[in-house]
């Protein structure tokens, strides 16, 4: 038997590679292990003209089907802000500080509802538009180029230890003083296996992407890497334990640069391929994630492997100082609160548990200052639980009716159930519900809010579930113990009082509680006596016999 066990054991750690990480389609472009980030042509540095910077940003748009880009300026303090564009777009401005100033060219950049003041006849080549903010301000403080964005969200701020003059690179990360969000999708597939023994990491670019130079940092120790990407991919990693690839790989070890050429240079971008050589070649029957990015993402990329909370690029930009983490928490443009009831009058707090078969209504508002409102709409809602899910899950929803004197246009009301969701564990649950703001003509990204919700898995229809609290079953548990400490108070007395003690004693040829069951009977004579009736029995040799009265 322990023979079997063991040979069992082997051959599922030895298949384990296939069937404990499935991939799964995904959103963003970020997972529980890496982020990505496309680099762009720009500069950042340190100049402020009396406490005013100077930020230029330079809109691709490719993307022709998108209607409006959202940008976010609720946390940005005096700046002037010049805007260009490479095709006419239309912008959704939220501003909160009057001393946000506003240059665009006007017939590149269209902003709705609304026109703020600053329209300049701006110079739309890149070397042109940076001479003309050296010669008006004095100095520019950062200038960045974004291809395709949906959501730009602007802080601002300068680069205190850097150089005076900005001066365009190709291999720039605007992180520190903005956020934003693309139309492309980046990620494709992902998953997890959280209990892999070796630190074994697939990085899959498929060729269907564009990509064709990425900056690699692992942030963690001891973590062994495939890559693999398109060919004629170059691949700069820094911290890497050990590497495979079917492109060359440019390596950071001891301060200085080393080029290695590919190991497996035929390697296709299949998924039961690339997990089979990285089983073969890492000698590992388990890895501990795969992603995959797409189309969607652009030439130059850098990714960030092995994230925590602590090391996520974004927290740099969040927390550049606790007066802007403080702002930022008080204008949040999206709010969403969870109720228990159609009628929304009971909010749900976010450590209550929620049955799982049970129906919750969400109410989203946003909060728009300084711009006229506009309609605001829930297009896509996920849950995510980072404890045992891998990936983000899809659930449907249905719109709610809500009169228009208690929802305005900046509110609406969804509903939802997590029944749907097989498999549904008790865990706190992430719900992420993405929007759409629009105005008569037209739409723009609205952005995604989030909150948590505490689950507790239901009871199957099939079945009947009991709960019981500690004390009911402790009260269960001594109730049971007098009920048994009576009946045999009982049976005590009985025996006591009866008088048959006899028969209750266990002897060679009594059973307790049966004294009569095993007494052997005594024969009773065939022969009649001659005053009973002789006549009635003519057989003498007959056998029967008649019990008597006197049996004891």
């Amino acid at each position: 038997m322990e023979r079997a066990t063991l040979l069992l054991l082997i051959i599922v750690l030895q298949t384990g590679l296939l069937t404990a990480c499935t991939p799964r389609e995904v959103t963003g472009k970020e997972n529980d292990f890496i982020s990505v980030t496309e680099a762009s042509v720009g500069c950042w540095s340190s100049y402020a003209n009396n406490d005013t910077e100077v930020h230029i940003l330079n809109l691709e748009i490719q993307n022709f089907d998108q209607k409006v880009v959202l940008l976010d300026l609720m946390t940005t303090k005096q700046t002037v802000l010049i805007l260009n564009a490479s095709v006419t777009t239309n912008l959704y401005i939220l501003t909160a500080d009057p001393k946000v100033q506003i240059y665009r060219n006007p017939s590149q950049i269209k902003f709705f509802p609304g026109e703020p003041l600053g329209i300049k006849d701006l110079p739309s080549d890149i070397s042109d538009l940076l001479k003309w903010a050296k010669q008006e301000f004095g100095g520019v403080t950062s200038f960045t180029v974004l291809r395709d964005p949906v959501n730009i969200s602007f802080t601002g701020g300068r680069d205190k230890n850097g150089d005076s003059e900005c001066v365009p690179n190709s291999s720039f990360y605007p992180e520190k003083f903005l956020e934003f969000t693309f139309e492309n999708k980046v990620l494709q597939r992902f998953c997890s296996y959280q209990a892999s023994i070796k630190k074994v990491h697939i990085i899959n670019v498929l060729d269907s992407a564009n990509t064709r130079q990425i900056d690699l940092q692992i942030l963690k120790e001891g973590y062994e890497v495939l890559l693999r990407g398109p060919v004629g991919t170059v691949w700069n990693v820094r911290g890497a334990y050990k590497t495979l690839s079917n492109n060359n790989i440019s390596m950071y070890v001891e301060s200085a640069w080393f080029l290695f050429p590919p190991s497996d240079p035929n390697l296709t971008d299949t998924y039961e391929e690339i997990v089979g050589v990285a089983k073969k070649r890492l000698d590992s029957s388990s890895i501990a994630s795969y992603s995959e990015i797409g189309a969607g993402s652009g030439t130059h990329i850098r990714i960030l492997l092995g994230k925590t909370e602590t090391t996520s690029p974004t927290t740099t930009v969040k927390t550049t100082s606790a007066a802007t983490k403080n702002t930022n928490d008080q204008r949040k443009s999206l709010l969403m609160q969870l109720y228990s009831s159609p009628d929304y009058c009971c909010p749900i707090d976010p450590t209550e548990k929620v049955w799982s078969d049970k129906r919750i209504y969400a109410e989203v508002t946003s909060v728009q200052l300084g711009v006229v409102s506009m309609k605001v709409s829930v297009y896509k809602c996920s849950v995510r639980a980072k404890v045992s899910w891998n990936v983000d899950r899809r659930i449907p929803y249905q719109n709610e009716s809500c009169p228009s004197y208690i929802c305005p246009i900046n509110k609406t009301r969804i509903s939802f159930s997590l029944h749907e969701i097989p498999n549904l564990p008790e865990v706190n649950l992430e719900l992420e519900c993405f929007t759409k703001l629009c105005s008569e003509q037209h739409c723009a990204e609205g952005g995604s809010v989030k909150t948590s919700l505490e689950v507790r898995k239901s009871c199957s229809q099939s079945k009947l579930c009991y709960e019981f609290e500690l004390s009911a079953v402790l009260g269960i548990a001594f109730g049971g113990f007098l009920i048994g400490v009576l009946l045999i108070g009982a049976l005590w007395f009985i025996k006591t009082h009866t008088g048959y003690s006899s028969g209750l004693d266990v002897g060679s040829t009594h059973l307790s509680g049966c004294p009569c069951s095993l007494v052997k009977r005594q024969p009773v004579p065939t022969n009649t006596l001659p005053s009973e009736n002789s006549s009635a029995n003519p057989s003498i040799g007959s056998t029967q016999s008649t019990p008597t009265s006197s049996m004891a």
